[in-house]
């Protein structure tokens, strides 16, 4: 008969004990970069657009608007940038860092700078891109881990989604193994969800401290049947590219295979107020 014996480390799992923070933080980033330096992966050819940039500067004022109609606080909200900007009370936050090849890992550098400067302390961080709306008042989502995320239906429920994310103060030596890997290029990707999904999902030293959410914190348009369906209702978070026909049929008027609008009006108001949705080919 032999004897098994498990090496309890400081981070393992069988030490692992999850800790809770009151409150979050309502975070946003955007990096203005040089797209003649920054890999811009296919599918994405949309960023190197003439009105991108005012685009984006429409989005984030929506995204305001929407976050003071749903009862946010000014100081709470925080928008990370490389560039000044105010609106209605919210002050850009100039990040010092940013990643110089790929415009998909900012979101992580930023959330690190976050944290160490102490712009977010004590308390939880909600992400999202400037296209992941929230639908109405929420809580952050009570679970276990330090990483809460929504993964792909259909697959092997390691795909997270990454353009929403809820993070505990908790994570950041998650965010500083993964941001120095970053800097040095280790990956071999400029992809973040790659990143997530093999560096901090299967990595055996993080993925007890990783989180899988309710698809009510992030609706989006891939699988969308399945996460409708899977999703406890109402919805809190929607991610979608509202200036995209098929998208705006879908989650705006409900031409989609769920037979529902999965935006209410008072959020499609914001959305045709700053011109973002799609009005058909002139």
């Amino acid at each position: 008969m032999s004897t098994e014996y498990v090496l309890r480390t400081e981070n393992s799992q069988f030490n692992f004990q999850p800790r809770y923070f009151n409150g979050m933080k309502n975070v946003m980033v955007f990096v203005s970069v040089d797209f003649d330096k920054v890999e811009v992966e296919d599918g994405w050819s949309y960023m190197k657009d003439n009105d991108y940039m005012n685009k984006t500067i429409r989005f984030i004022k929506a995204q305001i608007d929407n976050s003071l109609e749903l009862n946010w606080d000014v100081d709470d909200i925080i928008l990370a940038t490389n560039f000044e900007f105010e609106y209605k009370g919210v002050k850009s936050v100039i990040l010092k860092k940013t990643c110089e090849y790929s415009q998909f890992f900012n979101k992580e550098y930023a959330i690190l700078e976050l944290l160490e400067r102490g712009i977010v302390k004590g308390t939880n961080l909600w992400y999202h891109d400037l296209d992941a709306f929230q639908l109405e008042e929420f809580e952050f989502p009570k679970f276990e881990g330090d990483w809460g995320t929504c993964v792909y239906p259909n697959y092997d429920g390691h795909s997270c989604q990454c353009g929403v994310l809820y993070i505990k103060p908790t994570a950041i030596d998650i965010f500083r193994e993964m941001i120095t890997k970053m800097e040095n290029q280790e990956f071999g990707t400029t992809n973040d969800e790659i990143v997530i999904r093999n560096f901090v999902k299967l990595n055996p030293d993080y993925s007890h401290r990783v989180s899988v959410l309710d698809t009510r914190f992030n609706m989006g348009n891939t699988e969308y049947v399945d996460r409708y369906k899977l999703a406890t209702k109402p919805l809190k978070v929607v991610h979608f590219s509202p200036d995209n026909e098929r998208q705006w049929d879908m989650f705006a008027k409900g031409n989609n295979d769920c037979g529902i609008p999965f935006i209410n009006n008072r959020l499609r108001k914001i959305i045709e107020k700053y011109d973002l949705n799609f009005k058909g080919v002139e």
